[in-house]
């Protein structure tokens, strides 16, 4: 079992919290990762028709969000450890609180070129996020929990949740107050980053204790298994990102319904399933082959995106959209799962290697989809296009996990 030390910081004050309190924190740590991703494509088809900003240049904010977390995912495997995890998990959520504001204060600085701006918003916003996703799921595997599968599963179903808060949230403002107000939404938003940035000076951090089974990136790099993780992991991201990121613009512009029932139907319930998904994962996943759910739910997947994609009815389009999030959920955290089982010696640079594997998927999907959409004409056919062509990633998913059953590895 592994070991965790715990930072004495402030003491005296913080013996009062224990690990529990880090673990809510480290769940509103993935809540404002789900900010920073899922608060602007909100607004892409508002960029679209009042900024005049093409699909492409859509496209090109998703995947330098992606590259930047990507470098952070790198960046974290390389040089982690010589920095202060209680550090990190500051300044990731500071960075996190700064993009924001910097997207509310966009159209205050630039209103008639403002696509600089929001570029400029995305890097540190993406810095903050990347950095979570790689130091907060190592800190809950250090905590002394007896269900750490379970921890895990409800750690990223927040994610999930997260994107049902801004999505329900960010509709009710558009209705209630006006989409033209929208700038200041963002400011609201960054209050959740800053207080748990404030949150984490007290807070006990927990680090995975790895002095005596420390492997190094170099050997991980060279081992098979591992690279069949990383193909798993960009699958996972690039199936979920794809549907997540564009299900706003396609239920809203594709399928020709209001932005309101576009976005509760479209990335809410999308994210809502997703997140059921993975409370259920969280009860009911010791049990499970996690070789068959994932191969299972790589072909649901494929159904999904091609119901959502040739349907001829609307409606059921958007059901589609929906159960994608259910069949995705399991993806992002089973592959971590099965890798700490299958590789356990791999650590937290496994963890974040995985990572940058799976911001590589977050990346190609969504970016696939906005170039492919852009280069066909934007329409309604061309979205359609685009979001079909991802298939391949959970059609890859299924090959890797064959791959993987024939590891001569214990599970």
């Amino acid at each position: 079992m592994l070991k965790y030390r715990q930072y004495k910081f402030l003491r005296g004050k913080m013996m009062q919290f224990n690990y529990k309190h880090s673990y809510i924190a480290c769940c509103i740590g993935y809540i404002t990762q789900s900010i920073v991703i899922n608060f602007m494509p909100l607004l892409f088809a508002m960029f679209a028709t009042a900024y005049g900003i093409t699909l492409d240049k859509i496209g090109l904010l998703i995947t330098v969000s992606f590259i930047v977390q990507t470098s952070m995912d790198f960046a974290a495997a390389k040089y982690a450890d010589k920095f202060s995890l209680r550090a990190l998990i500051i300044f990731a959520h500071l960075a996190a609180t700064s993009g924001l504001v910097l997207l509310s204060l966009a159209p205050v600085i630039s209103p008639d070129n403002i696509y600089p701006w929001l570029m400029l918003s995305i890097l540190p916003g993406s810095m903050g996020g990347g950095l979570t996703e790689v130091l907060l799921s190592p800190m809950v595997e250090a905590m002394p929990m007896k269900n750490k599968p379970g921890a895990m599963s409800i750690l990223h179903s927040c994610y999930s949740w997260g994107h049902v808060l801004v999505t329900v949230i960010s509709t009710l403002f558009f209705v209630f107050i006006g989409m033209d107000k929208w700038s200041y939404l963002p400011i609201l938003w960054a209050i959740i980053p800053f207080l748990n940035a404030i949150a984490f000076l007290k807070l006990p951090v927990y680090e995975l204790d790895e002095d005596n089974q420390k492997t190094s990136m170099k050997e991980i790099l060279s081992t098979r298994i591992f690279w069949l993780f990383a193909i798993l992991m960009l699958g996972a991201g690039a199936s979920e990102f794809a549907m997540s990121q564009w299900s706003s613009y396609f239920v809203e512009m594709g399928l020709k319904v209001s932005k309101t029932v576009g976005d509760l139907l479209g990335p809410c319930a999308f994210s809502a399933l997703m997140g059921i998904s993975r409370v259920v994962y969280s009860r009911c996943g010791a049990g499970l082959d996690l070789k068959k759910c994932i191969t299972v739910c790589s072909f649901i997947t494929i159904l999904c995106y091609v119901i959502a994609t040739l349907s001829p009815y609307p409606m059921v389009s958007v059901v589609s959209c929906a159960l994608c999030g259910f069949s995705v959920a399991i993806m992002w955290p089973g592959v971590y799962s099965l890798s700490a089982k299958m590789y356990a010696k791999g650590g937290t640079t496994m963890f974040a290697m995985l990572a940058l594997a799976g911001d590589m998927g977050c990346t190609a999907g969504p970016g696939i989809v906005g170039y492919i959409s852009n280069a066909l004409g934007g329409d309604e056919f061309a979205i359609k296009c685009g979001l079909l062509c991802t298939i391949i990633f959970p059609v890859v998913m299924i090959f890797a996990v064959k791959k993987l059953k024939k590891q001569n590895v214990p599970y």
